[in-house]
């Protein structure tokens, strides 16, 4: 084959991106059977949905380097869905958009990672290869579901340059703020994510739309999550951690309605529908205070599928998620929870953490458990137990109570989280304070047969000294004195204390722990405080 052939042959697939269906005959469905075929492919079994951000900071300049990064780990285990991310809010790392721009098209130096980034797309690209392409037939090929998943207003770009869209250089009243934000905020405060577009703005919207519209036309996905959660930052009212007006919350609206008769528009062509899954704030009034109405859209059927939370805070958020749960299933829409990697160090970073938080999730009702930020090299025993409650009995479990001061949660974030009943509390002396721990299991229950049940009940207490005693009542029942993992000091530090209940005082759904500081010392001193609570949960012979 020529030259000039072999170019247009490339071109020629890089267009049309493995399949497109623009130029299709449309498939004579009626709306009713355009909505029927959409329950029904909503209602499929999605045990583990598996979030890939796209951002590979490897090579990947072939097909095999591609699938072995990320993709060839979810075979053969409770990973029944995909949502792959592409790249940024405009900045795209693993296909070849139409709309768009491709990471390094700007004039900005590149990190070494999107350097790499840049060279194995240019690699693909020259070897007639699209990303985006490869992800889709390989899960078609291990049967598995694949959505295509954009941020809705991805804000990395705030503080890496070569990521800032042209549109974003040539409009910058497209933006929430200007770079100066950065010297007047902190990170912590939403202000400092300057980068983050402004729905506000018609050609914003319409930009969106476009990606949406790219995607759909050109990828055979099974549908498209607007990621509403990565971050949400959508109007200028939220910048100053005000509600938005009504008028911003109907643009969204509006927007979602739009893209909604263009993917049932597309999927009719084809013949199969394409589904719209959101990931938004676990709580309908903290979502319409960002801009997102879920009762409308629900009621008005805008989306399939709906996935709670950034995932910052996930030990103790069953409360929140069976009150989704409950919203989400009278819409005969399918509701799942996140668990982020980003929340799960520390005293959470086991496989025990992992489980506990996803029993809790399985307990609300949930359709199933949504990974982020999960990447494993190889094959991972999260993804082959989290997504059955048949695999996770028996099974040891750490619960717990998250810290959502500890866990430095930035600004553009914190918008929308829902953390009520978490820590740090502060322990008043000679006075109970009333913690919250969901455990999503009868514990004695599910131990394996002939298997005893040990549980280890753990506070960390901060600002504690010689003196200081910790007493604990667990669903009504006093433990006993509880033991420090060190000697308290003169000086007030930070220690762990033990408690060891008995394993039948332990409740399936939430167990209320009951804290005491007994102490003679009353006098003004630093807080004490409660900054961590675990459960670990060992089953033995």
């Amino acid at each position: 084959m020529n030259s000039n052939l072999s170019s247009i042959c490339l071109l020629a697939h890089l267009l049309v991106a493995g399949l497109s269906f623009a130029d299709q005959p449309a498939v004579n469905q009626t709306q009713q059977q355009i909505e029927e075929s959409r329950k029904e492919a909503a209602a499929r079994r999605r045990r583990i949905i598996y979030n890939d951000d796209g951002c590979h900071e490897y090579m990947y300049d072939t097909p095999e380097n591609f699938l072995s990064l990320r993709l060839r780990q979810i075979a053969h285990t409770h990973v029944d869905t995909v949502f792959y991310c592409t790249g940024v809010t405009g900045m795209f790392f693993t296909h070849f958009p139409q709309v768009g721009e491709l990471i390094g098209g700007n004039e900005a130096p590149l990190n070494p990672g999107k350097i790499k980034c840049r060279d194995s797309m240019a690699a693909l690209k020259k070897a007639g290869h699209d990303p985006l392409v490869l992800a889709v037939d390989f899960c078609h090929e291990e049967s598995t579901e694949v959505f295509w998943s954009l941020r809705m207003n991805d804000i990395h770009d705030s503080y890496g340059e070569h990521l800032v869209i042209r549109q974003k250089h040539e409009h910058p009243d497209w933006c929430l703020g200007t770079r100066a934000n950065k010297e007047k905020f902190s990170q912590s405060d939403p202000a400092w994510w300057w980068s983050a577009l402004n729905y506000e703005v018609p050609q914003v919207r319409d930009m969106i739309f476009q990606f949406c519209e790219d995607v759909c036309e050109r990828y055979d996905v099974g549908g498209i999550e607007l990621d509403f959660f990565r971050a949400p930052l959508f109007f200028k009212p939220t910048m100053e951690l005000e509600p938005v007006s009504p008028r911003h919350v109907a643009m969204m609206t509006d927007l979602l309605r739009h893209i909604r008769k263009m993917t049932d528009e597309v999927g009719r062509r084809r013949g199969r529908p394409i589904l719209v899954a959101c990931r938004v704030p676990m709580d309908v009034q903290k979502s319409v205070h960002v801009g997102l109405d879920l009762k409308t859209w629900l009621e008005q059927d805008l989306l399939d599928l709906m996935v709670l939370g950034g995932g910052y805070a996930p030990m103790a958020m069953a409360p929140a998620v069976q009150n989704m749960v409950q919203l989400g299933h009278r819409h005969q829409v399918p509701v799942y929870a996140c668990i982020s990697l980003s929340a799960m160090y520390g005293e959470f970073a086991s496989v025990e953490a992992w489980r506990g938080a996803a029993m809790n999730v399985w307990s609300t009702g949930a359709d199933g458990v949504y990974t982020f930020n999960l990447f494993p090299s190889e094959r991972d025993p999260r993804l082959t137990q989290l997504g059955d409650v048949a695999t996770l009995k028996g099974l040891d479990k750490v619960y717990g109570i998250d810290n959502v001061v500890k866990t430095g949660i930035p600004g553009a974030y914190k918008v929308g989280l829902v953390t009520p009943d978490r820590l740090p509390v502060v322990l008043k002396p000679n006075t109970t304070v009333l913690l919250k721990l969901p455990v999503g299991e009868d514990i004695v229950a599910n131990a394996p047969t002939g298997a005893g049940v040990a549980v280890k009940l753990r506070l960390q207490v901060a600002q504690v000294q010689v003196g200081d005693e910790i007493a604990v009542r667990l669903n009504g029942q006093d433990l006993p004195p509880g033991t420090w993992d060190k000697s308290l000091q003169e000086q007030p530090t930070v220690l762990w204390t033990e408690f060891v209940p008995n394993p039948t005082v332990v409740r399936s759904g939430t167990n209320r722990v009951e804290v005491r500081l007994v102490t003679d010392d009353v006098a003004e001193r630093q807080p004490v405080s409660v900054d961590l609570v675990t459960m670990s949960v060992r089953y033995h012979q």
